[in-house]
């Protein structure tokens, strides 16, 4: 089976690290939708508070996103982020096939 898309490697500790990796893509341009995940943020004072997405929020439009991830340091456990252009419906995406069907333009799976 031939893997599309691109790898990376994460460190195992609080950072930005999907600001870093999203850092190239205008992410106001896009309608994104949050799926499962559980990425940790650090309070003022370092410890662990809460999670960086609320589990009810399953849409964010561009401007939120980028404020979210460019927050305080957090550490990212697991994480599903897709990019819709901004007025697209988003539909659900399990395989590479609905993946080719939808208009999700960037999917983000850590």
């Amino acid at each position: 089976m031939a893997k599309r898309g691109v790898s990376f490697l994460i460190p195992n500790e609080y950072g930005r690290y999907i600001l870093d990796i999203l850092g190239p893509v205008d992410c106001e341009i896009y309608d994104w939708s949050v799926g499962a995940g559980q990425i940790l943020r650090l309070n003022s004072v370092g410890i662990v508070d809460e999670e960086l997405f609320n589990e009810h929020e399953t849409r964010l439009i561009g401007q939120a996103l980028n404020a979210r991830i460019a927050q305080e340091p957090y550490y990212t456990i697991f994480a599903d982020l897709k990019g819709f252009p901004r007025g697209e419906p988003i539909s659900d995406i399990e395989t590479y096939e609905d993946f080719w069907r939808s208009h999700c333009e960037i999917l983000l799976l850590i």
